[in-house]
C-alpha cells in the first residue's frame, strides 16, 4: 500500500491531457446524436469520466453548413463561432452517464489547441500527438510548428500520424 505522500506526489506528476476530438456530426447522415453512433467515443469519454486521465475530452462535431459569410473578417468569424457555441443545443446522448457536450464546427489550432496549449513559454514543454487524415494533420503541423504564422512549437514536441 502507498503512503499518502507517494499518492500525492503521482496525482501531480500525472500529466494533463486536453483530447481534441473531431468527427462527423452525425445528424448529416441521418442519425441521432447518440455516442454510440460516434466511433470510439464512448470509451474515449469513459476514460475522462472515471478520472483515469487528468484533463478534458473537447468534442467537436463537423459537417454542419457554415453561415459565415467569405467576407467577413477573421474577428467576426470568430465572434460568429463563439455564439454559435453557446448557442442551446442538444449534448450528445451517452447511454447511463451524463450527456458530453460538444462544438458545433471544427477545431481550429489558431483558436482551440492554443488557448490549451498557454503561452509560448508554457509550450515549450507541451507535448501534441496529431492524427488523422493527411491533409487535416499536414494543415495542424504547419501551424503548431511554424515560428513565423503558428505557434511555434519545437517539431519534435509535435508527434503525428497520418491515416487512409
Amino acid at each position: 500500500m502507498s503512503s499518502p505522500t507517494q499518492t500525492q506526489a503521482q496525482a501531480q506528476a500525472q500529466p494533463e491531457i486536453h483530447f481534441f476530438y473531431s468527427l462527423k456530426d452525425p445528424r448529416m447522415s441521418g442519425k441521432n446524436r447518440l455516442s454510440k453512433n460516434m466511433l470510439f467515443l464512448d470509451r474515449i469519454a469513459a476514460i475522462f469520466r472515471e478520472k483515469r486521465v487528468k484533463g478534458q475530452l473537447h468534442v467537436f462535431l463537423t459537417g454542419g453548413a457554415t453561415t459565415t459569410l467569405p467576407s467577413s473578417t477573421d474577428q467576426e468569424r470568430k465572434h460568429d463561432e463563439k455564439e454559435k457555441d453557446k448557442e442551446d443545443r442538444p449534448a450528445i446522448i451517452c447511454e447511463g452517464v451524463d450527456d458530453i457536450s460538444f462544438h458545433p464546427r471544427r477545431c481550429t489550432v489558431r483558436d482551440d489547441v492554443a488557448a490549451v496549449l498557454g503561452t509560448s513559454v508554457e509550450r515549450r514543454l507541451a507535448v501534441v500527438y496529431v492524427c488523422g487524415v493527411p491533409s487535416m494533420t499536414d494543415e495542424f503541423v504547419a501551424k503548431l510548428t511554424d515560428r513565423q504564422t503558428g505557434l511555434g512549437m519545437e517539431p519534435h514536441r509535435v508527434l503525428c500520424e497520418k491515416w487512409w
